[in-house]
């Protein structure tokens, strides 16, 4: 009986120490593992680059490349430094033009209703054609009764040449170019106690539209007046 337990006791005192070593075994490869250069014999230590300057006698080291950053003549810029005043190309500037990313933008295109303003210069106009096609009728009497007044015209009243006199409401109806534009429009007036109807055409430019849709009549492009006869 005392021999049996002799040699249960050596069995386990065997087994425990043979556990003991695979469990130093199992560390000893996980230190290795997380420190795999450790000792190596060609392991180098405080690398240092080649042609790279020595920064441990010298804390600061001046660039290579002096560079200005600051300009000594104008430290401050002003909002009136940034004004285009040119009439090139820019993407601030540039009324009624696609070519420009910030702008103020009036364009018109086909149908568009654009107003004109009757200055006195297309006031005299329409009159005088309303005159031509419109007549007084010539009598006898109205002959003998003529004499020259060339004095006549002297006594009128000088007129704004700036004053609107009327307003005629025309559509776009061709762009004939990205700045210009082809309007037509008609306008049922009195003349002698009638009721007369004339038709404008004129060509008007893009800038010379203003943001509510007018344009004066200074400002027209061969315009044209057609007294309709109905």
């Amino acid at each position: 009986m005392k021999i049996y337990l002799l040699i249960v006791l050596i069995s386990i005192s065997s087994c425990a120490s043979y556990v003991q070593s695979v469990h130093n075994q199992i560390d000893n490869e996980q230190r290795k593992r997380s420190r795999p250069y450790q000792g190596a014999p060609n392991a180098i230590n405080n690398p240092r680059t080649l042609n790279s300057p020595n920064t441990s006698n010298q804390s600061n080291l001046p660039p290579g490349v002096k560079r200005s950053y600051s300009n000594p003549g104008k430290q401050r810029y002003q909002a009136s430094d940034l004004v285009d005043n040119q009439s090139d190309g820019s993407l601030w500037s540039g009324k009624n033009s696609e070519s420009f990313l910030f702008v103020n933008n009036t364009l018109k295109r086909q149908g568009d209703i654009v107003i004109i303003e009757v200055k006195k210069q297309l006031k005299e106009t329409i009159q005088s054609e309303l005159k031509r096609a419109f007549p007084d009728p010539i009598t006898k009497k109205a002959k003998a009764a003529e004499t020259p007044a060339p004095e006549a015209a002297n006594t009128n009243t000088q007129e704004n040449p700036e004053k609107t006199y009327d307003k005629i409401s025309t559509t776009v109806i061709e762009q004939m170019s990205q700045d210009y534009l082809l309007v037509r429009g008609r306008k049922e007036i009195m003349y002698k106690k009638f009721k007369r109807y004339f038709e404008i055409q004129a060509i008007v430019s893009q800038k010379d539209i203003t943001s509510r849709d007018t344009v004066p009549s200074l400002k027209l492009l061969e315009p044209r007046i057609n007294v309709l006869r109905y």
